[in-house]
């Protein structure tokens, strides 16, 4: 019973998954943009999230990029002008 519902559940689920990532443009770009975001170039996550957001606004991870983008730019300005 277990394998079962292994095959005929888990399985599909994870394949549709693994072809939403690889293959929907919209998902390659988001995660593209969270390797901008990790890597600390928060304006061009914020930038290539925000336009696959606006193409596909069901992209909850370019929402949440987009979002943790914006809240690291305004950190990054606040540090700015406290330097200053």
């Amino acid at each position: 019973m277990k394998r079962f519902f292994v095959v005929f559940l888990v399985l599909p689920i994870i394949l549709f998954v693994a072809y939403l990532l690889l293959f929907d443009s919209s998902y390659k770009k988001a995660l593209e943009a969270r390797f901008y975001y990790t890597m600390g170039e928060y304006q061009k996550a914020y930038t290539l999230a925000r336009e696959v957001y606006l193409k596909n606004s069901y992209n909850t991870m370019a929402l949440t990029i987009m979002t943790q983008s914006e809240i690291a730019l305004s950190y990054k300005k606040y540090i700015q002008e406290a330097k200053r």
